[in-house]
């Protein structure tokens, strides 16, 4: 998979099904637990829709290695569920998503960001940019459209009054939890919807 326009130089990006041996190295190694908070790994679905997308959607997961080393940069992960394009037919966040697309009816025609991970040491380079660049890429070649993204609040580990917000190729939206809404944006050839835990809100056409 080529790295997007921008990427730096040293960049290589792989999906899950070109290289399922650093796939399963980043597995076993749980080379990207210290990008989670704590309550981020005790929930009680979402081991079942993370471990459904390998093999199974090998090709709709990414990882950002960096040739100089060898070393694990970042990771994108996805996946795909079946939605009308309807705001009323719309999961009520990543949960509802996930479990639709693991267990729901119909024929999955849209892409779901799961997780944009990028490595503490390389924080702070512009990499969370090229993840989402990336999550765009799959979108594209993938035939599934549009690409969605179910947010959560800022520090929500510390406190639920902060708005929920999201970067996508550098711009900010935010949504309030307590009014939930959403931010909307084309970029890359792709659309992409970010939306509050609350609620999400159907791309602009």
């Amino acid at each position: 998979m080529q790295p997007p326009p921008g990427a730096p130089g040293w960049l290589r990006v792989v999906t899950a099904a070109e290289r399922p041996d650093l796939w399963e190295r980043a597995r076993t190694e749980h080379a990207f637990d210290a990008v989670w908070p704590e309550y981020n790994l005790h929930g009680n679905h979402t081991a079942r829709y993370f471990g459904a997308i390998h093999p199974r959607h090998a090709h709709l997961q990414a990882l950002l290695v960096d040739e100089r080393t060898g070393d694990l940069a970042g990771r994108a992960r996805t996946i795909p569920f079946a939605w009308d394009g309807t705001l009323e037919d719309l999961p009520a966040g990543i949960d509802a998503t996930g479990m639709r697309a693991v267990g729901g009816p119909g024929v999955a025609n849209t892409l779901s960001a799961l997780a944009g991970e990028v490595l503490p040491t390389y924080q702070g380079g512009g990499l969370s940019k090229v993840v989402i660049e990336v999550m765009a890429a799959i979108e594209r070649s993938s035939g599934l459209a549009p690409l969605v993204a179910p947010v959560r609040p800022n520090h929500k580990h510390s406190t639920r009054s902060r708005p929920s917000s999201a970067t996508w190729l550098g711009k900010e939206v935010t949504a309030s939890p307590s009014t939930p809404g959403s931010g909307c944006t084309s970029g890359s050839g792709a659309r992409l919807c970010v939306v509050s835990p609350g609620r999400w809100r159907s791309p602009l056409r």
